[in-house]
This record gives C-alpha cells, sequence and structure tokens, in this order.
C-alpha cells in the first residue's frame, strides 16, 4: 500500500499475532487451542480479514487494481480463458463484498493496541479503495451502471457503509461523499427487479442515497419489503421469491440485508417496526439453524447456488452475532467455535489462494466446476461476511467468554441434558406498551453506571418512570428490585452536583431523586430512605428566597425555580412527603414556588411554557417563539405527577388542572403528522424526530385521559400516535433514539443519542397507556 505500506501492515499483524502468516497456506498455528486461547483465535480472525483485504487495498492504493487483479471464473477451465464477461464486473464485486463483511471491525476504529493500530491503517486504506472506486478520473473507476451486475455489488458497497457508518462514511472527506452518492445514483439504471433477492439490492441503494441527501425513490424500496414479508415461507426461511430454493441466499443476501433496511426505515411506521421486530425473530431462527449444521471439522453442507462464497453462507449466523441477538440456544462462545471452524476450513485449504493472495473459485481449494457462469474472483470475496463478529469488541462475550461446544458436538457426542430443536411456529405478535417499557428499562439499566451514584435529575427522570413501571399490573419483579437496589447504593441520599454554587445546594433538579426514595419509603424501605429527603427539605424551607424570579439567573437559586424544567423536578416531591408525614409546610412551600414559575413563563396566549427568561424575546432558528418541546414535557408531566398528590377541591388543584387542559389542546394542535412533537414547537418544518417531549407529552396525554381531564375522543388520537412514534424509536435491543442531548432550549437530533430521561418519559408514557388499554378490557 503506497500510504499505509504493506510491510508495516504485516509488521502489526507479527505483533498482535506473534506467527508467520501470509503465504500460500495461511495456515492457523499449530498450537492454537480454540478451547482455552479466545484471544488467540480473534488474532487469527484478524489475520484471515487482512489476507482478504491486503491484495486489494495494496492495488486500489496504487491504482492498478484492473491491472493487478486476476478475473477467474468457470469459463476460463472450459473455454481456455474466456472470463465470460465477467471483467465488466469483477471489480466493484471484489471492494463491495470486501468491505461488506470486515466494516464492522473497521467501525471499532484505532487504539493503541497492534489490533488497533492496524485495524486503523486498513480503515485509512478501505477509504481511499472508495475513492479510486469512485472519482471519475481514476484508472480504477468501477463499473456502477452498465449491464445488471453491478447493482448488487453497488448495495454490497452501500451497506458496507452503514455498518460502518463512521470510518467508511463519515470519514470520507466530501469529494469522495459525493463521488460515492453519484455512482449509485448511476446503479439506478438497472431496473427493479421483478422478484427475488435482486429487489434489496435497488432497497439498500435507496437507502444510503437518501442518507447523502438525494430524494429517495421509494417505488424501489417498499415493494421489496413487502413483497419478503409475503415470501416468508415459515421456520426462519423466505423465499427468493415466492417459492423455497435450497440454497444460501437467505444468508447470502436476504436476511442480512433486509434487517439493514428495515434498521433505516422501520422508525417510519409502526407496521414497518413491527416488519422488523418479525424479521429479527425469522433471522434468530435462521441462525440458530446454521449454527447446527456446522460440523466439528468445519464443513456445512454443500448445496445450492454460489456454494463458492465459502463461509459467507453462514452471514446470518454470523450477522445475529455481531447483533448480540442470538438465541439462547446458541452461546456465544459456541457460535465463535463453530464459525472459526468454518472459515478455517474453507480458507486455509491448499489452493483456496492463487501465488499473489487472490482468492480462487472453490468452497475448500481450488473448484472452479462448482462456480456458476456469473461467479469470478471479485464474486467470492463475499466470503469475508463470515468475518462480522470482528466487529465486537475483544471483551465482548463472543470473544471473551470460555469455550462452548457447538450443538453438532453436544448433540452427536451424547450428551445427555441437550434440548431438543424446535421450529419457529409463529412470527411475533405486535409488542404490548408493557413490554416495549420493559425491554427498554432492561437495555437501559445496563449501560454504565446505571444502578449506583446517579441522583442526578436526569437519571431521576429515569427512576421516576421505573417506579411507575413497576406500580403497572404485569411488571416484572426485577424492576421493583432495580429500584430498591439503586436506593440502597446511593444511601437514599437526594443528588448535589459538584458544579452548583456554594451557598445553593438546594437545588430543584437535585432534589427530583427524592421523588423515587418516597415511592421506596411506600414500597417498604423504610425510615432509612426517609429521613435524608426529610433532611434536605427541611433545610430548603429554612432558605429564604433571594428575590423576585426576574431579578434571578436562570437555575441560579435553589429557593426560586427560575426555568420551568424545575416544576418536574422537585414539586411532586414536596406534594408526596406533605401527605406522608402530614406537614403541610412542603406542600405549601411547591404550591407558592410553582405559582411564582407559572406567572413568570407561562404564555397564555401560547398556551405554553418558555424555558427561563432567557427566550423572552429570543427567536428559534425560523424566527417564531421559541417554546422549547422538553422543557414543556418536563411541565405537562409535572402536573399530571402532582395533580394525584394534591386535594382534588382545593383553589390550587382546579387551578393546575385547567392549565393542563389548556395545554393538552394546544399540544395537540402542534402534533406533527408523523406522531413527534418538534423540538421547537413552533417550528415543525424539517424537524427530526424527538423522543424526550414526545414521550412526556404522550404520557400527560394518557394520564389525563385516565383521569378524565382529557375527552377521550378528542385526546386518544394524538396519544396513540405520540405513543407508535416512540415505538419507532426503539431499536430492537431495548435503545430508544432521537433523545435530545442535555440542553435549555432545542438543539439537533440524532438516530443514535440517548439519554436516561427519554427512556424515563418512555416508561412513564408506556404505564400511563397499560392501564388505559385494561380500561378497554
Amino acid at each position: 500500500m503506497a500510504r499505509g505500506s504493506s510491510s508495516s501492515i504485516r509488521a502489526l499483524l507479527l505483533a498482535l499475532l506473534g506467527f508467520p502468516l501470509f503465504g500460500q497456506a495461511q495456515a492457523s498455528p499449530a498450537n492454537l487451542n480454540e478451547e482455552t486461547d479466545p484471544v488467540a483465535i480473534r488474532a487469527q480472525w484478524v489475520a484471515w480479514a487482512t489476507q482478504l483485504a491486503e491484495p486489494i487495498f495494496d492495488a486500489l492504493d496504487a491504482r492498478e487494481f484492473k491491472l493487478r487483479m486476476p478475473i477467474e471464473t468457470r469459463a476460463t477451465h472450459e473455454s481456455g480463458g474466456d472470463v465470460h464477461g465477467r471483467d465488466e464486473f469483477a471489480h466493484l464485486e471484489a471492494l463491495g463484498r470486501l468491505l461488506v463483511g470486515i466494516a464492522p471491525w473497521l467501525e471499532l476504529g484505532p487504539d493503541d493496541t497492534p489490533e488497533g493500530q492496524l485495524r486503523g491503517r486498513l480503515a485509512e486504506a478501505a477509504r481511499r479503495a472508495i475513492d479510486a472506486a469512485t472519482d471519475p478520473d481514476s484508472p480504477d473507476r468501477m463499473n456502477f451502471s452498465e449491464n445488471w451486475q453491478p447493482l448488487v455489488d453497488a448495495a454490497f458497497l452501500a451497506q458496507a457503509t452503514f455498518r460502518a457508518p463512521r470510518e467508511l462514511w463519515e470519514k470520507l472527506e466530501p469529494r469522495v461523499q459525493a463521488n460515492l452518492i453519484a455512482r449509485l445514483k448511476e446503479s439506478r439504471k438497472v431496473p427493479f427487479a421483478n422478484s427475488g433477492n435482486w429487489q434489496l439490492f435497488s432497497a439498500f441503494v435507496e437507502v444510503a442515497l437518501a442518507r447523502g441527501g438525494e430524494p429517495r425513490d421509494d417505488s424501489r424500496l417498499f415493494p421489496a419489503l413487502e413483497n419478503f414479508q409475503k415470501w416468508y415461507l415459515g421456520d426462519g426461511t423466505y423465499g427468493d421469491g415466492p417459492q423455497l430454493r435450497w440454497d444460501y441466499y437467505n444468508s447470502y443476501v436476504i436476511q442480512p440485508m433486509l434487517l439493514g433496511v428495515l434498521d433505516e426505515v422501520a422508525h417510519e411506521s409502526e407496521a414497518l417496526r413491527q416488519h422488523q421486530r418479525e424479521a429479527r425473530v425469522v433471522a434468530r431462527r435462521y441462525a440458530e439453524v446454521q449454527e447446527r449444521l456446522i460440523a466439528p471439522d468445519g464443513s456445512f453442507p454443500a448445496t445450492g447456488r454460489s456454494i463458492v462464497y465459502r463461509a459467507g453462507a453462514l452471514q446470518t449466523l454470523a450477522d445475529i452475532a455481531l447483533r448480540r441477538e442470538l438465541p439462547g440456544s446458541v452461546p456465544p462462545a459456541a457460535a465463535r467455535t463453530a464459525l472459526t471452524r468454518a472459515i478455517r476450513r474453507t480458507l486455509e485449504a491448499p489452493g483456496t489462494f492463487d501465488e499473489e493472495g487472490w482468492l480462487r473459485l472453490g468452497l475448500v481449494g481450488s473448484q472452479p466446476f462448482l462456480a456458476e457462469h456469473y461467479i469470478s474472483t471479485g464474486s467470492l470475496y463475499l466470503c469475508s461476511v463470515a468475518l462480522l463478529p470482528l466487529g465486537l469488541p475483544p471483551d465482548d462475550p463472543f470473544w471473551s467468554d470460555p469455550h462452548a461446544p457447538t450443538s453438532w458436538e453436544r448433540v452427536w457426542g451424547g450428551e445427555r441434558s441437550v434440548q431438543l430443536d424446535h421450529s419457529l411456529r409463529s412470527l411475533p405478535a405486535p409488542e404490548s406498551p408493557l413490554e416495549l417499557a420493559v425491554r427498554s428499562a432492561r437495555w437501559q439499566l445496563t449501560q454504565a453506571g446505571a444502578i449506583k451514584a446517579l441522583q442526578s435529575w436526569e437519571h431521576a427522570a429515569f427512576w421516576i418512570g421505573m417506579t411507575a413501571l413497576a406500580d403497572t399490573d404485569g411488571a416484572p419483579a426485577d424492576i421493583r428490585e432495580a429500584i430498591m437496589k439503586m436506593g440502597r447504593s446511593n444511601n437514599w441520599q437526594p443528588a448535589k452536583e459538584s458544579w452548583r454554587p456554594v451557598g445553593e445546594p438546594y437545588h430543584g433538579d437535585d432534589q427530583a431523586i427524592s421523588q423515587v426514595y418516597l415511592w421506596a419509603v411506600r414500597n417498604g424501605a423504610g425510615k432509612a430512605a426517609l429521613e435524608p429527603t426529610i433532611g434536605v427539605f427541611e433545610e430548603t424551607l429554612a432558605e429564604q428566597p433571594r428575590g423576585h424570579i426576574r431579578d434571578l439567573n436562570p437555575g441560579a437559586s435553589g429557593g426560586v425555580w427560575t426555568w420551568c424544567d424545575a416544576l418536574f423536578m422537585a414539586p411532586p416531591a414536596m406534594f408526596e412527603l406533605s401527605n406522608q408525614t402530614g406537614d403541610a409546610r412542603y406542600r405549601d412551600h411547591a404550591l407558592r414556588e410553582w405559582w411564582a414559575t407559572t406567572d413568570f413563563l407561562y404564555d397564555p396566549v401560547e398556551r405554553l411554557y418558555y424555558r427561563d427568561k432567557r427566550f423572552f424575546e429570543l427567536p428559534d432558528h425560523q424566527g417564531h417563539k421559541q417554546f422549547w418541546s422538553r422543557g414543556n414535557g418536563w411541565v405537562f408531566a409535572g402536573m399530571a405527577r402532582s395533580l394525584p398528590l394534591l386535594d382534588a377541591g382545593s383553589p390550587d388543584a382546579e387551578r393546575m388542572r385547567g392549565i393542563f387542559v389548556e395545554m393538552a389542546e394546544r399540544l395537540i394542535e402542534l402534533q406533527k403528522d408523523d406522531g413527534y412533537w418538534p423540538p421547537s414547537l413552533l417550528s415543525p418544518e424539517g424537524s427530526p424526530p424527538e423522543t424526550s417531549g414526545t414521550g412526556f407529552f404522550t404520557y400527560g396525554l394518557a394520564w389525563g385521559i385516565n383521569a378524565g381531564l382529557l375527552d377521550r375522543e378528542r385526546f386518544e388520537p394524538a396519544m396513540r400516535k405520540g405513543w407508535s412514534a416512540l415505538k419507532r424509536a426503539v431499536e430492537p435491543n431495548g435503545k430508544l433514539g432521537y433523545v435530545q442531548r442535555v440542553s435549555a432550549r432545542p438543539t439537533a437530533v440524532s438516530k443514535e443519542e440517548t439519554h436516561f430521561y427519554g427512556v424515563g418519559a418512555l416508561l412513564l408514557a408506556a404505564s400511563e397507556i397499560t392501564k388505559l388499554d385494561a380500561t378497554k378490557q
């Protein structure tokens, strides 16, 4: 490689592996023990990935790819050198298919380890390779449009950029991004296929073009998704078109590419989100079957078309491992062992590579007559997709767990405890709000530091949602147990943010976690959970307010709530404390400050709250009054949390109910057609999905219907649209996306962004909707 020299790549490999690698037969070291040395197994996978990549990247770096890569086809062995026209397509095949397999590994990015340095070098080389392939002036500019085959490999290249969005898309120079988009547009010259897996190639190109800012042609996308729902044949298998074929196209193309497209569009409708759930279940079953097919020697049934793609036939198993969604019958270490054996069997047989390191036709070594006429040297690099789990970090259980036997070994070894295999009898029913909430809560609990020492407002909102979930009929016991564990680990202490100014220790945001502790008191935590909260609020009452709210900096004083978010944070805790202790002072203080904040920040014309005084005269990016979605969500949810704790006949409760209904009326006017509320409520044009504000509004509407304050017929449609939007933003692993980062105003938001408070809003909404749905039964 001209700029990432081959010698330096090999030096890094030697440092990583500790044994010679390159040569005709790239054999694993004799001392590699798959049962005791998972670290060495990962190093071997890295070696395989590098061995596949090096000749391609070397040639493209020198812009001599078309000169160097041999074109072997079945016809070259049948008719003395005829490549059967495959030289038009082989180069894009090789690049796209190589990258689609190693992209997740490259996406881990560089680090200081030998593997990380190697990964960084290869990612740089991959970006240069994309440049060479798409630059109109490059001698290696590849064919993206002539004849029919380029659509296939344009899609594989596009899929690679989604599997490594940072390393193979965001880090591309703008010039290269533009060239790549231009080349992908050229592939639209290939008509949308009438049937089969080719429809998914068109679909993937369209999601890539849309990401690049091009108008998406949905006529080349949604028919593919609709058809594969029709072509599902049962027990984890789709037809390639309406009929079953005994081959591996469910793995080469159909299931991984279907999941990839759905990953990008499922947020657009509830029907697509349900399709994604179904496709995930189908893929898990297909992966389960694939693992059972792999024998201890790495062989698997050599059946059907394109078998010379070698271990690429196992892509669905590799993809489900990468997604961390292996079924319970397949421990990660068992999948690691099975895939390692299959890759070794198909890449290390003598004759697999020619003298220059290029793949040759065959499943085990050189077997040219196993190849169809549409296959050439470039086609073979789809074997790289067996390496997808390299995208899991070294400390992931796939790589770090001790050896586990494969299903084949357990059954044929006579293991007495081995369980029978079950077919997939039905696809999943639509997920209930409670099921989704539990899934999302459990994902959030796995995140770093989810339990201990997280008492600040953004985490408190999550735990408040957890208390609502724990109180919901049908919630599993681990939700309640997690709340109690968190409280005990924090000694039931309210928060104290380190940045608070000296003399302001009783900030409203810091008191939000007390709502959770007071719930715990009602659920058996006892006096230990109550005393720290009493202590904080006693000192809060003793603190004298420091002038009028208009004269204070937003958020500067704990004694005065100068920002609207505070109406969610402290008041429900003070109301609940009054109810538990019988001491009205906490309630009276909270009501006095509530109305001071409302009188100052509530706009009775717009029926919305300003976040704080800075925004009275500060328009948003479209010149409208700036009413922040999440800020108003805090208030709307704060009223839903507070009203049940007040005397229903009191003037304060009556006034709060009036504002709640006013806001509800305004909010359903401002909801977008897709169910989300825009980050800046008066500027819906071009606004992204945003789930924290949407979550709090959806919760408040559901609570208002349950409480009899909002007419069900009028408000339920908006609430259901909001819930549908939230569901679409929850990824299969439970992660909630599109949560605007910590801020005090509308800002940009992306699919990848999440935070504890967004999940808290989701849990509140799900809990309230579950109660509402129970009234229909």
